[in-house]
């Protein structure tokens, strides 16, 4: 029975990277393209930092075995990039 142990963080892990990006649309955001792209980068972005907090044992609050404090604050770090390098036409 491991697949209910790793589905249920898999599945807070994306719904928290998915209202970061829906934040991130609604604020900058101007077409269904751009939403995939931000949905698509916030998800990149949250899972590295869950992995980098895993491999290098910085846990600083985590929900089963999600690091999810390391997994939001790499999220934010890419949507700031993504509204810092959007272009604007």
């Amino acid at each position: 029975m491991i697949l209910p142990a790793l589905l249920l963080p898999l599945l807070l892990g994306v719904v928290v990277a998915t209202l970061i990006a829906a934040v991130v649309h609604l604020t900058s955001g101007r077409s269904a393209r751009d939403l995939a792209v931000i949905w698509i980068r916030v998800q990149i972005g949250f899972w590295l930092a869950h992995l980098t907090a895993v491999v290098f044992g910085l846990q600083i609050y985590g929900v089963g075995d999600l690091q999810i404090v390391e997994g939001i604050a790499g999220a934010l770090l890419v949507s700031a990039w993504q509204i810092v390098t959007q272009k604007r036409v």
